[in-house]
């Protein structure tokens, strides 16, 4: 029942009805106690009958109290008076925005001002975990002077009132409800026309449902018409649940920037909706000047649906010409459907701050996006070695910034919000906001970046280098917990475990595997959070993340790949298939790894290819080279060709390379027949993630091989002419490769790699012996890097390399007696050497030097040892850098078995990687391109 005029509730007397809307009746009354007007606000009669309700409202009463915000109309006490429970607030006068908008559109350089306020409140509220859930413009009051007042914050959960009088047929309004009759039928509680979609299908809400109404009320305040309306209820709400807004009814000179932030506001799925109102509100007052006016060019066409607004930023800034031409063409032609267009274009950095090329490992996420798709910051190259982080908006014309307080930093990535960046340096994890202000360091002590990334529950999750394994700390810093730990690495034998990233939910993590350096030896891999388990998924690969679309985005043969994926079961549900080249003209810069990163609103930045560089590796050829550096052409196609070995009668090499007609990176064991012309190349090797280290047997009758299987890593044999099975020989848990026979054929040296897991893995000789069952022993375990182990043919000497003297590259070659090594040990390089081999007599021992040239020693063995002067015999554009043997000696020891790079191409491609990246393309709406080729469940 209204309560007439002269009624008095305690010190308050009635002077008049404000409105009546689904939370009650509203008063304007007088208090004598403290001579003011205020707003009292009576509860409905059923709700103050609901003890269980009543309680609740009063607990939500006092947080609101709590709300202390200029743009918030406060609630200053709650009271029960003659069984009436009523709310006191202070008493606004002036039009609501309702009011405004029934006298017309509001254009867009006096909303903004208004919309800027509404954010502030929101924000305000959404801080203390206050949602308001029927934003609409009836409860917002504009004042004469501009000044904007949001009202019944949080009102609708305090009451959960139910839909009671609503009929799913009933009449909705046409246009903006007149506040003093919120009771109408039809008129629900959330307000169909502004309800989200979950709200719309019951389910439950946060934050975002405020976003949501925030867009249609500044759709309905630019446009004068709902964004949203039927005749009756249920087809709102349809509407609502199935259509977008017609975007043609914005005014023409609506600045691109505000229908980018409509478009952020108004998507139904929450996922991709904009995640914080705080956003908007930067959006917002980024385009209000100091007078309050909006920068906006006048009788500016309409753009293109979605953050096409970057677009006129980029032809503004000068970049191609074709790319302009190409906006307006997708502008005028796009279908009208739902799905949104695919567009590129392209973006410039500072010549005096470009892109940082990323290491050569992988490590050093060069660049990143924002989850809502603003933000870009990278790591700049600042000049003389130095680097920083830099932070672009994409929806502004400045240039990137730098970020104080970030120099030395290797690698970004943002928090799920969007307002702070992760970030390392070589020895630190940090964070900073994307206000900017001085970084907050996380935790230290962490020898290099393998990747980072941070979860819904506010936990970063890291690896912080070769060994470390994945750990966790909070993103407000503290205690970092290890989620896989040396000894996972050790008993699956990687070497380092890498870019990590954690799934919606936060339960569990995929990342990297590395068993060692090559792609070969990539696995990628799904931790479960809360039972420790670990499930593999694909051999050969590298995860970059998971998209909300649904899809498992890694790299995988030189490609970025997407496959469907389900985040709950941890299963690859569909096809794989590459998102690169024909589908996006996506190029690397480098073949691996590549530049890029992506958003989980949908856009995509990566580093065009300039002029692809030559593949160096394609076109190495094989050469015999004798003593003077003479040249004689092996006739065998070129090809990257890296590890090779002669076998005893001279007749066929053994080498490693990768299959021209195979598009993976994985290496196998080729057998070259010298004898015809042009040389014959056989394939020997059929291992699922390649084979290594060939090594003929005494007999010239097999070749030995180490390889990665499910059981570990594998040295096996197979019969040099491709027939018959593969023999394992032996199986570690640690990398290992095959180098040199005793010379009766009974054991087999072999060098693998300790504790993988380490931060300090070593390398350690060992023997295979095959005197009865195969039985694996340490040789040299001196814990000085040895490897590269050379058995005299006479038997007698081991020659080996090892980092025992420091010298600049690194190594120094030996010789020791073989099987007593503690007989003796003579050094024998003077400036440092690698893969040493014997002279088929064993009169001299041959290493490549680091003075970068072949060098021969003279050795003699009786009546003492003693070892000759370093001779260097010739240098040239050979590959001297491999795992293992990457030259050979000839049955007569004059010549030498070579791989000759191609110095030209070598050159070229350097020059191409020196260039400094200042170019980035942009893929807007990215995850339509992902739904397209490959549809996740």
């Amino acid at each position: 029942m209204a309560l007439e005029p002269g009624k008095q509730l305690g010190s308050f007397e009635i002077s008049r009805m404000i409105g009546v809307g689904g939370m009650g009746e509203v008063y304007c009354a007088h208090d004598s106690r403290l001579e003011r007007d205020v707003a009292i606000k009576v509860l409905p009669e059923a709700f103050a009958l609901d003890a269980d309700r009543l309680g609740r409202f009063k607990r939500e009463a006092r947080l609101l109290a709590s709300l202390d915000h200029p743009n918030v109309c406060a609630v200053y006490d709650l009271y029960e008076e003659d069984g009436v429970q009523f709310m006191v607030m202070p008493l606004i006068e002036g039009d609501t925005l309702a009011d405004r908008i029934n006298r017309g559109p509001i254009p867009a350089r006096d909303a903004l001002p208004i919309f800027a306020q509404i954010a502030e409140a929101l924000e305000a509220a959404h801080e203390q975990g206050i949602i308001h859930r029927d934003l609409k413009p009836g409860n917002i009051k504009v004042s004469e002077d501009g000044k904007v007042k949001v009202l019944d914050f949080g009102l609708a959960k305090a009451i959960e009132y139910e839909n009671e009088a609503a009929s799913s047929e009933a009449p909705t309004r046409v246009a903006t409800p007149d506040p003093t009759k919120m009771t109408q039928e039809g008129i629900v509680l959330g307000t169909p026309v502004y309800m989200s979609p979950e709200q719309a299908r019951g389910k439950p809400v946060d934050k975002r449902t405020d976003i949501w109404a925030f867009g249609c009320c500044l759709y309905e305040a630019l446009t004068g018409d709902l964004p949203f309306q039927g005749e009756t209820v249920s087809d709102t709400l349809a509407k609502v649940l199935e259509r977008d807004p017609d975007w043609d009814r914005l005014p023409p000179d609506t600045p691109p920037q505000v229908r980018a932030l409509l478009r952020k506001c108004l998507r139904k799925d929450t996922n991709r909706r904009l995640r914080d109102i705080g956003d908007a509100r930067i959006d917002v007052f980024d385009l209000i000047t100091e007078s309050g006016r909006v920068e906006a060019v006048a009788g500016e066409p309409a753009p293109p649906p979605r953050r096409s607004y970057v677009l006129a930023a980029s032809v503004a800034l000068g970049v191609v010409v074709i790319a302009a031409a190409l906006f307006l063409a997708l502008r005028t032609e796009a279908p009208p459907s739902e799905s949104e267009p695919i567009r590129r274009y392209s973006i410039n950095l500072s010549p005096d701050a470009p892109l940082q090329p990323m290491e050569a490992d992988g490590s050093g996420t060069g660049m990143a996006l924002s989850p809502d798709g603003l933000y870009l910051v990278y790591v700049a190259d600042t000049g003389s070695n130095q680097h920083q982080l830099f932070l672009r908006r994409l929806d502004q014309l400045d240039d990137a910034r730098p970020l104080a307080g970030t120099e030395n930093a290797v690698s970004a990535f943002f928090s799920p919000d969007s307002r702070w960046i992760g970030f390392f340096t070589h020895d630190k994890l940090k964070k900073v906001s994307v206000r900017g202000g001085s970084p907050i360091t996380l935790c230290g002590d962490i020898s290099a970046d393998l990747g980072a990334s941070w979860g819904d529950d506010d936990l970063i999750v890291f690896s912080s280098g070769m060994g470390q394994g994945v750990k966790r700390i909070s993103a407000a810093g503290g205690p970092v917990e290890d989620l896989l730990d040396e000894s996972f690495m050790k008993s699956h034998g990687f070497i380092a475990v890498a870019f990590p990233f954690v799934l919606p939910g936060g339960r569990s993590v995929l990342f990297t595997a590395v068993a060692f350096p090559t792609m070969e030896g990539f696995r990628i891999a799904a931790l479960t959070l809360e039972t420790g388990e670990v499930k593999f998924l694909l051999d050969g690969a590298l995860v970059y993340g998971y998209h909300p679309t649904g899809h498992l985005i890694y790299g995988q043969e030189r490609a970025m790949i997407a496959a469907p994926f389900d985040p709950g079961t941890l299963e690859i549900t569909g096809p794989a298939v590459p998102v690169t080249e024909e589908n996006m003209e996506l190029q690397p810069r480098i073949n691996f790894p590549i530049h890029f990163g992506f958003s989980a609103e949908g856009t995509l930045v990566y580093v065009p290819g300039s002029e692809a560089p030559p593949e160096v590796s394609v076109r190495r050829t094989l050469v015999w080279v004798d003593r003077e550096g003479n040249e004689e052409p092996i006739h065998a196609p070129p090809r990257p060709y890296r590890e090779v070995d002669l076998s005893p009668d001279g007749t066929h090499i053994a080498v490693r390379f990768n299959d021209p007609l195979d598009s993976s990176d994985r290496e196998d064991v080729w057998i070259l027949d010298l004898a015809r012309e042009p040389v014959t190349q056989q394939r020997l090797t059929y291992e699922p993630l390649g084979a290594a280290s060939p090594v003929w047997t005494p007999d010239g009758q097999r070749v030995v091989f180490s390889s990665l299987r499910e059981d570990g890593f594998n040295l096996s044999s197979k019969a040099a002419n491709g027939t018959g099975p593969v023999e394992t020989l032996h199986v570690s848990g640690n990398p290992i490769s095959a180098y040199a026979w005793s010379a009766d054929g009974s054991s087999l040296i072999f060098h693998q790699i300790m504790d993988p897991g380490s931060s300090n893995p070593n390398s350690d000789i060992w023997v295979l012996s095959f005197d009865g069952e195969p039985t694996a022993s340490p040789l040299m375990a001196e814990g000085y890097g040895e490897l590269h182990p050379a058995i005299s043919p006479d038997g007698r000497w081991i020659a080996y390399e090892t980092h025992e003297i420091k010298v600049p590259g690194g190594h120094n070659i030996y010789i020791r007696p073989f099987p007593n090594i503690d007989d003796g040990k003579w050094l024998i390089s003077t400036r440092g050497g690698e893969y040493p081999v014997w002279a088929p007599d064993g009169r001299e021992l041959y290493y490549w030097s680091y003075t970068g040239q072949m060098t021969a020693v003279r050795i003699e063995t009786e009546p003492d040892f003693a070892a000759g002067n370093p001779e260097e015999l010739f240098g040239g554009e050979y590959l001297t850098f491999t795992a293992n043997r990457p030259f050979e000696i000839s049955l007569d020891g004059q010549r030498f078995l070579m791989i000759k790079e191609d110095k030209e191409a070598r050159e070229a491609a350097k020059a191409v990687a020196a260039q400094p990246i200042t170019e980035l393309i942009v893929v807007d709406n990215w995850d339509e391109l992902l739904k397209g080729i490959t549809p996740a469940r």
